[in-house]
């Protein structure tokens, strides 16, 4: 009996876990067959020491696909000092600390994981907009200063079947002015 109590939140939470889990071996098993190797590792970005003992875990990096984010959004009036940094921090300060454990020089691919509120703002999103207008930047510099194939890769609102998603209502009422769709 140690567990938590169950209830409908903890439940969806350990199916999207769950659910995450299978989609990432799937993923590492098509870039198998597919003649290339993978690896996929959960840390905290912002902790230097372990970013640096997953890298010389790994050894030499050719790739990178730098996908994290975390979402506070709210009001910048609203806005704390630690969910600005929790946000940016994240995106901008964990790719850095990634690229400072890399052989910059070695890699031959970064892809990022960026968003439009880069270009276009989101309502309540500002460092989430500042993180992905900086993320894009950086990918043109590491094509010039380490001639590095690099793409910050933008998505727009989305959200799936069963109606999950980033997509807020302020968001949706928002998306017909940019000439999106979901």
């Amino acid at each position: 009996n140690g567990g938590p109590k169950p209830t409908p939140s903890l439940h969806r939470s350990t199916v999207r876990s769950v659910r995450a889990a299978r989609e990432i071996e799937v993923s590492l098993a098509k870039i198998s067959r597919a003649g290339g190797s993978a690896k996929y590792h959960v840390c905290d970005l912002n902790d230097e020491g372990a970013v640096g003992s997953v890298v010389r875990g790994i050894g030499r990096v050719d790739a990178l696909v730098h996908a994290s984010g975390v979402l506070r959004d709210k009001l910048i009036e609203n806005q704390k000092e630690d969910d600005f940094h929790a946000v940016y921090g994240t995106k901008v300060e964990g790719l850095e600390t990634l690229l400072g454990a890399l052989n910059a020089d070695e890699l031959k691919y970064v892809g990022l994981f960026s968003s439009l509120a880069g270009t276009y703002g989101n309502i309540s999103q500002s460092p989430y907009a500042a993180a992905n207008a900086v993320l894009a930047r950086v990918s043109s510099w590491l094509s010039f200063a380490h001639d590095v194939r690099s793409n910050a890769m933008c998505f727009g609102p989305w959200w799936d079947s069963s109606g999950k998603g980033m997509v807020t209502p302020a968001l949706t009422s928002l998306v017909p002015s940019l000439s999106l769709s979901l």
